[in-house]
């Protein structure tokens, strides 16, 4: 999709990744939330303290599921780093 309104346009999804440039989450998170997609956001979640609030509003009124994660510690060198320091 060039346009990521359209994703959230698609009934027969239930969530969406947010992995974008940082700038982009709380928005498409918002937009997604008020589309009914639960979410699942890289970190940061957000910029801005105001943007910490509308996501935090909209979770309240929609009802959806948000999590906020960091895909990078995901990654098995992680694990194996932390097996070489012990």
């Amino acid at each position: 999709f060039k346009d990521y309104r359209k994703l959230l346009e698609n009934k027969d999804l239930d969530a969406v990744v947010i992995a974008t440039s940082d700038n982009w989450h709380a928005p498409i998170a918002i937009d997604a939330m008020n589309a009914g997609k639960h979410v699942y956001c890289e970190k940061p979640m957000c910029k801005t303290l105001a943007e910490t609030f509308a996501i935090y509003d909209t979770v309240k009124k929609t009802g959806k599921i948000f999590q906020i994660g960091s895909q990078g510690l995901s990654d098995p060198k992680y694990k194996a780093i932390q097996a070489m320091v012990k």
